[in-house]
């Protein structure tokens, strides 16, 4: 059963009534949900459309369910909190270091924490890169697994350098697990 499904399930439990809200109109969450509103999410200040959504139908707890929107969110934590709406989001240092893949290496490495090398994947990184053959290219903070390489020879480097924003990663074996919303 997908999440939306069992939160509406549960928020009717409780009596109360499940809002989603997305930039598209042509989702399949708004099957899902009791009300759905459109907003323009793109502009700069999305989140003031949201918080009067949220004041307009007396909504006190927001769950974001898309990754893109976590950093808009918990920038804006304080003005829902000041209006007296929840968000169930971590802190934007938390989010900046989640959404980051060279900064979450970073932060399990000083914790010590058992994480594959990584190392920024740029012209300056070649040598790095030699000694690390086979890898895993891929973006810092891309998701979900999109634009990942597998790198085996130093020829295709040339193209991967070039991109700003991209990390070299040692191969991980065994299973990997994951937490989406």
């Amino acid at each position: 059963m997908a999440l939306p499904r069992i939160a509406a399930l549960s928020a009717r439990r409780l009596g109360a009534t499940l809002h989603a809200v997305d930039s598209q109109s042509n989702v399949s969450t708004r099957h899902a949900v009791d009300r759905f509103q459109a907003i323009v999410m793109e502009e700069t200040h999305w989140t003031g459309s949201l918080l009067d959504y949220c004041l307009a139908n007396k909504i006190r707890l927001v769950i974001p369910a898309r990754h893109s929107d976590l950093g808009p969110l918990a920038e804006a934590q304080s003005e829902f909190k000041e209006n007296g709406v929840h968000i169930a989001i971590s802190s934007e240092a938390t989010i900046s270091i989640c959404t980051n893949k060279l900064k979450t290496y970073e932060f399990l490495e000083n914790h010590g924490f058992p994480t594959p090398f990584s190392f920024p994947l740029d012209s300056n990184s070649i040598k790095i890169a030699e000694e690390h053959l086979p890898f895993i290219a891929k973006p810092i903070g891309g998701s979900p697994s999109s634009g990942i390489h597998v790198v085996d020879r130093l020829d295709q480097l040339s193209d991967l350098t070039r991109c700003v924003g991209n990390l070299g990663q040692r191969i991980a074996q065994g299973a990997e697990y994951t937490i989406n919303s």
